[in-house]
């Protein structure tokens, strides 16, 4: 398959076509979470194809990932009648590490507009160019612990 780190969340194309087992398929991840196997022919007899596409979801580029994904006919038609009891186990932790990529980007954008708010609200008002006294800096951390507050306060409930 392929690995994983837990700052990485990826879409993959990955299509293989074995001239030798007549067998053309794609194996398509959507957010390392929804995972598909399309067979797509079965009775295959074109050229070996092996090509990957993945797109880096953090920072929103096309990236080489390798992939190691052939499975032979017999494992892939077997793939296709599921006989796993708990098939949405694997789903699950999928989608709760995406989640908690996700989660974590919008908390680190949220804490970072409160940060540019309370330091906006604390200098704004002084004309720009006045020199930083110590008396600025202490109305820039009350303001910042005015705007960051209910943050923690929410967070911690």
């Amino acid at each position: 398959m392929y690995s994983l780190a837990s700052h990485e969340s990826f879409h993959i194309l990955h299509l293989v076509g074995n001239s030798k087992n007549n067998i053309l398929y794609c194996y398509v991840d959507y957010f390392n979470t929804y995972r598909y196997l399309v067979l797509l022919n079965s009775n295959y007899k074109g050229v070996d194809i092996v090509e990957t596409y993945c797109y880096d979801l953090i920072n929103y580029e096309q990236v080489n990932k390798s992939i190691d994904l052939e499975y032979d006919r017999d494992t892939l038609l077997d793939f296709f009648t599921n006989n796993n009891p708990h098939p949405f186990e694997k789903v699950k932790k999928s989608f709760e590490h995406t989640m908690a990529l996700g989660l974590k980007r919008q908390e680190d954008y949220h804490r970072g507009e409160i940060l540019e708010r309370a330091i906006q609200n604390s200098l704004s008002k002084y004309p720009e160019g006045v020199p930083i006294t110590e008396k600025i800096i202490n109305e820039t951390i009350d303001e910042i612990m005015k705007e960051i507050e209910p943050y923690l306060t929410k967070r911690t409930k």
